[in-house]
């Protein structure tokens, strides 16, 4: 069959197709396969995705140009209008995704860190295209948008020193003598496990509201 001809283009671009899902499995393998103590084991899952979705783009580009013979400017130029369109109703999605490059560029934090945005406060899960999970003290899982980063203040809990001071609210009556209560919270922080002796756990009375006093 001549080179045109629609048959030998379908099984050229599934060649190609094969070749390129090969690339990336190889790619991964020997880049993004994590190792020992390297930068490969904390590589963000951002990052490894923006690289594939680039060789993905550059392979396709290749097939549509050389198979299909398809003239990649005019094709762009006449996308232009459309990938207008698209933008303006993708645009918090989009956000979410440079917002989500920023951050991995800026490498504020990472898996594992504990943060502060908002009221919302917690150990970072993951951090995905267009969110990041943080896994609160109660166990809930709660995910941010990217874009909210860029919006409010994060604080990094415990970034210097290596540990993160938890308050916890409590009310006793007021028949309780409130140096009693003050040793008794004291004593339980104290025992508490993953609960550091230095800087030491310290209790305070807070006010006096109604049904009972405020401790923290």
């Amino acid at each position: 069959l001549p080179e045109q001809h629609l048959a030998v283009k379908i099984v050229d671009t599934a060649f190609w197709i094969t070749v390129l899902n090969a690339a990336l499995i190889t790619f991964d393998a020997f880049i993004f396969q994590p190792g020992a103590n390297d930068w490969r084991a904390t590589a963000p899952r951002l990052l490894i995705d923006i690289v594939r979705l680039m060789l993905v783009a550059a392979g396709g580009a290749f097939v549509v140009s050389s198979v299909w013979q398809v003239n990649l400017g005019s094709l762009l130029a006449a996308l232009g209008v459309g990938s207008l369109v698209i933008g303006l109703a993708l645009q918090e999605t989009l956000g979410n995704v440079f917002s989500g490059i920023a951050m991995i560029s800026a490498r504020q934090f990472a898996v594992g860190d504990w943060i502060r945005i908002g009221d919302i406060e917690g150990q970072v899960r993951s951090i995905t295209w267009r969110s990041v999970s943080v896994t609160t003290l109660t166990g809930d899982v709660v995910v941010i948008p990217n874009i909210q980063f860029g919006r409010d203040r994060v604080r990094l809990l415990g970034a210097d020193q290596g540990w993160v001071r938890i308050t916890a609210d409590f009310k006793f009556a007021y028949d309780h003598p409130p140096q009693r209560v003050l040793d008794m919270l004291n004593e339980t922080a104290a025992t508490t496990a993953d609960v550091l002796p230095q800087p030491p756990p310290a209790a305070r009375l807070i006010s006096f509201e109604d049904g009972g006093v405020l401790y923290r």
